[in-house]
């Protein structure tokens, strides 16, 4: 699961200078229940409202699972779906350069 990826290399983004945020369309509280049972060290944001739909994660039905990378200015730098495993890595390699 890429979450659990993020989790375990929090240090090596942390060491880029990059927060890592999660969010998904489900409510407050199931995602505070998931990011416990994961042990997440970043947060994990609610958006029920779906207004991340226009980044690539779905308007309708289920939540696309993507990664999204956001610079200091709030310009888009990269962006992926998060299908496959190692996707963790990728956006670090794109932050670490």
């Amino acid at each position: 699961m890429e979450g659990r990826e993020f989790r375990d290399l929090i240090s090596d983004f942390e060491a880029a200078n990059t927060a890592i945020l999660g969010a998904s369309y489900d409510t407050v509280a199931e995602n505070l229940r998931f990011a416990e049972t994961n042990e997440f060290p970043y947060p994990l944001l609610s958006d029920p409202d779906r207004t991340l739909a226009p980044y690539g994660a779905g308007e309708t039905g289920n939540a696309k699972r993507i990664g999204v990378i956001i610079n200091g200015e709030g310009v888009v730098t990269w962006s992926g779906k998060a299908s496959v495993q190692g996707f963790a890595a990728e956006a670090l390699a794109h932050v670490q350069g």
